[in-house]
């Protein structure tokens, strides 16, 4: 109905169209398995989708290590264990993490704005 009306779709409509989508997709897809350790020559990849609105608007994302956030890795999609990046300079067992998000301003309700938000993490190790 709000198609044959010529107008766009209001506040509430666009936030409901929005909350169903993340209801039934999650916003990032590992690619490299989590359930192994990764070593030196592996990369940590995940598939991030490229938003196509007319905003021009991207998905955020965010690398961590044991919870710390590596800002120079923001935006990219995968990071090979042996980035300098990650620093990881001992032979403990790490947890590298990326954290994709969607902050559109379309969404107003915080219960709808947790769900627009994905991790997806894999252990590391030199």
């Amino acid at each position: 109905m709000m198609r044959s009306l010529g107008k766009p779709f209001n506040l509430p409509g666009v936030e409901a169209m929005i909350a169903g989508f993340y209801r039934e997709a999650r916003i990032a897809s590992p690619v490299t398995p989590t359930d192994r350790t990764l070593r030196r020559g592996d990369t940590a990849k995940a598939l991030v989708p490229r938003l196509t609105g007319a905003d021009g608007r991207q998905l955020t994302i965010r690398w961590y290590l044991d919870g710390r956030e590596m800002k120079s890795l923001a935006g990219r999609t995968d990071v090979r264990v042996s980035d300098p990046a990650l620093r990881l300079l001992d032979l403990r067992t790490h947890t590298l993490s990326l954290t994709a998000e969607d902050r559109t301003p379309s969404v107003r309700d915080r219960a709808i704005a947790r769900t627009m938000r994905t991790t997806v993490s894999w252990t590391v190790r030199l």
